[in-house]
Order: structure tokens, then sequence, then C-alpha cells
């Protein structure tokens, strides 16, 4: 049997990601559905004629073709406007979400469910709670999108390369992010070494600035175009791919965790292992006492939003 993909919403989000799956030629069938249902089918046509130059099939579908699917991609919800923080969407999204895992559950036979509706870490538990699946098998895309740009603000401030950094942002995705400095490599060496070596102040002035210009991204963007779709499609496309190949990739991923850091009862990102069944286990490695009080404080700013839920 063929690897298949599902995407749930064909908002910009859903559809941009159905495109990039697409034209990747990762699998060898995308179905995509969305509640306005002549939205997805064309959708479905347009990113179908994008993908020409692979053999994925790109269709229409409704909730009963999610059965045989690897990966569940859920899309749907609504988007954040200018001003809003992901935060203020939960409410609404979490009612959305609730409605799709009861739909998911009557046809769902394996694979996994990628949320990527914000608040990602909302969502990313209520789905757990709700279809109540094997352990890791309900992930959110968290903070893989600002860990990219994280590497981003990294790369142009220091003239590097980003294929040559390694870096994460822990935490929720949202304003209470954390950057982990610890861990943050250039090519083999901690960036303090590096920046050290090439005679680059490595000063909480510059840790500053990158952290602030990646924490407002998002919101940069929304403010000049009004949604960001493009990153969030190329994490997801990486999130899938490890999935898909079974690859057992080191990623920030969102799922519910239990105990890692002595974290309990909410979802926020934590460095995990990706493969076919979604996140095997999370990786604990010590961090600076500063960084992990900010990690469990991102935790606790998550859980008390599950609680109002």
């Amino acid at each position: 049997m063929g690897k298949k993909i599902s995407v749930i919403g064909c908002g910009k989000v859903g559809a941009t990601s159905a495109f990039a799956l697409a034209a990747r030629g990762l699998v060898d069938e995308i179905v995509v559905m969305d509640v306005a249902k002549d939205k997805a089918r064309g959708e479905a046509m347009d990113i179908s004629h994008g993908a020409i130059f692979t053999d994925t099939l790109v269709r229409y579908g409704e909730y009963p073709d999610v059965a045989g699917s690897d990966v569940i991609v859920f899309a749907a919800g609504v988007g954040r406007k200018p001003g809003e923080s992901r935060l203020d969407l939960a409410a609404k999204n979490a009612a959305i979400a609730r409605d799709a895992a009861k739909e998911i559950k009557k046809y769902y036979d394996g694979g996994v469910v990628l949320c990527v509706t914000n608040p990602v870490d909302v969502v990313t538990y209520i789905m757990t709670q709700e279809l109540k699946l094997p352990k890791g098998a309900v992930i959110g895309t968290g903070t893989a999108l600002d860990s990219a740009r994280f590497k981003d603000e990294i790369s142009k401030k220091l003239g590097i390369a980003k294929s040559d950094i390694m870096a994460s942002i822990l935490g929720e995705h949202g304003d209470s992010c954390v950057p982990v400095w610890d861990m943050t490599i250039v090519n083999g060496l901690h960036i303090g070494a590096y920046c050290f070596a090439m005679g680059i102040p490595f000063d909480e002035t510059i840790k500053t600035e990158i952290f602030a210009d990646m924490k407002t991204a998002g919101a940069d963007i929304i403010a000049l175009k009004g949604a960001t779709y493009y990153g969030i499609a190329s994490a997801i496309t990486g999130i899938c791919k490890a999935i898909v190949r079974n690859s057992n990739t080191m990623m920030p991923i969102s799922a519910k965790l239990n105990g890692e850091y002595g974290i309990h009862n909410t979802a926020i990102s934590l460095l995990g292992i990706v493969g076919k069944n979604g996140v095997s286990r999370f990786l604990v490695p010590e961090i600076g006492s500063h960084e992990l009080a900010l990690i469990k404080e991102s935790a606790a700013r998550v859980k008390e939003v599950i609680d109002q839920m």
C-alpha cells in the first residue's frame, strides 16, 4: 500500500502545506478536505496541476478518507488577525478541534495526527485527550517554525549559512517560547565559541536582538501580508517526511508531556524523536537553570489555557 497524507482544512496554511507536500512527491496520495467543499475541490485540482512532475495523486475527500493515512494533518480553524495572540484563538479553535476529533475517531485506523491549528499546543492537547490514541501518535508542529525563524535570524545576524546552524526554540509556540542557547551549535562549535573564534561579539545584547526579531516575525508578516503560510508549510513537510520515512529525526515537536523536566498534563515543544509512530520519546538533556525555569513557566502558561477550555 502506498503512503498517504490527509489534510483537514484548506485555508492558506492547509492548502499551501498540501501543495508543498505534493511538490516534494513525498507520498503517493494526498487527500484534502474542508467544510467549504467547493473550495477543497478547487484546491485539490489546482494542487494536482502543480504536482504534475511528481507521481503524487491529489484529490478531494471527506472524513471517511482519513482511513489508511500515514499522517492526518489537522489545519482547520480560524486564523490569527493583526494584534491577536495565538492564545486568543483558543476557545474558537478548541471547539473546532473537538468536533473534528469526533469525526476522525469514526474512521481512524492508524497513522499520526499532526496538529497545526493555533494555539497549536492547546489544540494538540485537546486532540490527544479526545482521540485517546497510543502515546505519541498525536503531535503538534509546536516550535518547529519558531526554530526555523531562530536559525534564519542567527544566520542573518552572524553572516553564516543556515545549514551550518543547529538551534531550537522550546516551550509554547507563542509569546512564552524559550531560546535554548546552550544547545545552539554552529558546525560543531557552540555558538559562543564560534563567535569568539570569528571575532564576533556574542553577548546579551546580540542574543536579545536575535530572539526579539524571531519572536515578532509571525506578527510582522501578518501585519504586512495578512497571514503566514510558507514557513509553516515547510515545517509540516519536514515533520511529515520524518514520519513517512520513519527517519527517527530529532526536532522540536509538541505533544502531551508525561513528566519530562517535571512537566505534566500540558503540551509544549521539547526535543523529540519523530518517526512512523509520531514522537517515540522526548530528550531531556541538561540545560541551564534559567532556561529550564522559563520552559516550566511556558508549560504552566499553556496549561492555564487548557484548564479554561
